[in-house]
């Protein structure tokens, strides 16, 4: 006879919603690595999977929720206070916002997957990271096909152009892009695998972030996303173990490694040691006075989503390359609060302040946000669509219980703001992607 006083066990998703999660799931992967078209079909297949899992189970519905409603509130804000101050988001803008309901809806399509297909999963993350890595070093040195080669693919959109952009000072050397075909791309993308990759703590995985880390270090010349790196990989390794001993010898290690690309890379000394010049800066400056003046004439609503532009802001003293830019502050939080105002941006920071208090998965999340936050110092890389889907895939991958698959999450007695297990995960579930 059934016991009618036990609790009945979460239902678990079905065989075509669990298709559907690992189709979008690795869709999204392989495409935040090289075609954006890819990336967003795959993002959009696993939303609609998690949107099945949310619709069919209460509980884990309620788990979701609990963590992710400042970002729902954020992008509420995003999208409707500056349309009713009369700036409506711009198609693009409100793509790019929109991404940001794959942190919930993503968090319940991994949920639903098996660890069997997270494995796969993982694989798929680091076997086109490599591919990509593997480019990357092919265009750095001019190992690489002549541009008119890609000719025949220009329907793609790719910037196949930008990876022959030879590195200043250093004949011979080009500025690599990986798979993305694009520097700053390839550089934040593979920067967030790399802190994916040290997350999970297997000698595999640790050599998959050595692997990529110099790569980002020595291949596409991106001094900011060096340094982010190096301090989120830094933060990643004192996370990692609770012995200083241990996490000392990691840092001397991370130093010398990052010591090592320093000296092997002329180009990257030289664009380091011109960062705080007007030529190195690339004009920031003045790119972030226009944000300010954004900023002081719309305070509360902002522009709207993908409405900043420099040039509307801009006066007698501004440089015409300023001017030019399509869009950005070159920093993430005052092109936050340029788009939507000062109390979007504040929400913004406060739904990732949230994320980290509900995330089961620190050891993934603290260091994302870390080079995420480090990166905003002096770029826009939201602005990037493929970064953008990398970031939210990972804020979503963070909210997923180690033990959860195939509907086990919804099953889970630790409540989403509960803290972290205190031993490491076991390499066949802890690898969840991003």
């Amino acid at each position: 006879m059934r016991d009618h006083g036990s609790p009945i066990p979460p239902m678990a998703p079905s065989l075509p919603t669990r298709a559907l999660a690992a189709l979008g799931l690795g869709l999204w992967l392989v495409g935040v690595q090289s075609f954006e078209g890819l990336a967003s079909t795959g993002l959009a297949l696993a939303a609609a999977s998690g949107l099945v899992v949310l619709a069919r189970s209460a509980d884990e519905r309620t788990r979701v929720l609990r963590a992710t409603w400042p970002v729902l509130l954020w992008l509420s804000w995003a999208l409707v206070a500056p349309t009713l101050a009369g700036a409506r988001p711009s198609g693009t803008g409100l793509a790019r916002a929109l991404d940001w309901l794959a942190v919930p809806l993503g968090a319940a399509a991994l949920g639903a997957t098996s660890a069997r297909t997270r494995r796969g999963l993982v694989w798929a993350l680091a076997g086109t990271a490599l591919l990509s890595c593997m480019c990357a070093g092919l265009q750095h040195f001019g190992v690489w096909p002549d541009e008119r080669a890609f000719d025949a693919l220009a329907w793609t959109r790719q910037p196949y152009g930008r990876v022959y952009e030879e590195v200043p000072g250093e004949p011979g050397r080009f500025m690599g892009g990986g798979l993305l075909f694009h520097r700053l791309k390839f550089a934040h993308v593979t920067g967030l695998v790399a802190l994916a990759a040290l997350s999970l703590r297997t000698r595999w995985a640790i050599a998959l972030a050595a692997a990529t880390t110099l790569s980002v270090w020595l291949f596409p010349e991106a001094r900011l996303a060096s340094v982010a790196l190096l301090v989120a990989l830094a933060v990643g390794v004192v996370q990692a173990t609770p012995r200083p001993r241990v996490a000392l010898l990691g840092l001397t290690g991370l130093a010398v490694l990052a010591a090592l690309a320093v000296a092997l890379s002329p180009g990257l000394r030289e664009r380091l040691s011109t960062s705080l010049t007007a030529e190195g800066s690339g004009e920031r400056r003045h790119l972030l006075e226009t944000g300010l003046r954004a900023v002081e004439a719309h305070p509360f609503a902002g522009v709207g989503p993908g409405n900043f532009q420099p040039a509307r802001f801009a006066d007698g003293s501004t440089p015409a390359l300023v001017s030019e830019n399509p869009g950005k502050a070159h920093n993430q939080l005052l092109s936050m609060a340029a788009e939507t105002g000062i109390p979007g941006a504040l929400l913004f920071v406060f739904s990732l302040a949230w994320l980290w208090r509900c995330s089961p998965r620190r050891a993934l999340l603290t260091p994302v946000l870390v080079f995420f936050g480090v990166l905003g110092l002096g770029h826009d890389p939201l602005f990037q669509a493929p970064f953008s889907m990398a970031l939210v895939l990972a804020l979503g991958a963070s909210l997923t219980p180690p033990s959860a698959s195939a509907g086990t999450a919804a099953a889970s007695p630790r409540s989403p703001g509960s803290p972290p297990p205190a031993g490491p995960a076991s390499p066949g579930t802890a690898g969840t992607p991003t």
